[in-house]
């Protein structure tokens, strides 16, 4: 048996080597896997909070390491945790016999995408398409741009008023 390593993904560490080492990894919310016990270069700054997540050569190995941290129900002793138990994958994406929804944002307005990535896109939409039980929206990103000039602006004046204690 072939054990998942884990890792913390704030902006892409773990999707990132996943998918340039033919990896299966996933970067579940924030609050889904505890981080109690973890060392944080940003303890106290929540404008962009890391989450911990598999990596492992199997898809199996992701799921085992999932199922097994959730179903020991780590919210019981983390307060910052999601009471979320695990849910078989197939019986909760067909809830209610539903489809699922996927939405796919093309650019924020801020960043385009490489033309390697929106092909790569454009390819898995194509093949979702395909799919009776999943249906493809178009996700629109909603002042992007304004929410990062408030972004930069409030850690520009933050960083201002400490080097002025």
């Amino acid at each position: 048996m072939i054990y998942p390593s884990l890792t913390i993904d704030p902006g892409g560490s773990i999707r990132s080597p996943a998918a340039n080492c033919g990896l299966y990894g996933l970067k579940p919310s924030t609050g889904r896997l505890p981080l109690i016990g973890c060392a944080a270069y940003v303890l106290g700054c929540e404008t962009i909070i890391g989450t911990l997540g598999p990596i492992s050569p199997t898809f199996s190995g992701v799921e085992l390491f999932m199922k097994t941290i959730i179903k020991s129900k780590p919210w019981v002793h983390d307060s910052m945790m999601l009471p979320i138990p695990w849910r078989d994958q197939e019986k909760h994406i067909h809830l209610d016999n539903k489809k699922l929804t996927v939405g796919v944002m093309w650019t924020d307005d801020v960043v385009t995408p490489a033309p390697a990535v929106t092909r790569a896109l454009k390819e898995v939409v194509e093949r979702l398409k395909l799919v009776d039980s999943i249906g493809v929206i178009e996700w629109k990103a909603y002042q992007q741009k304004e929410a990062l000039e408030i972004l930069v602006s409030g850690s520009y004046h933050f960083s201002y008023q400490c080097e002025l204690n």
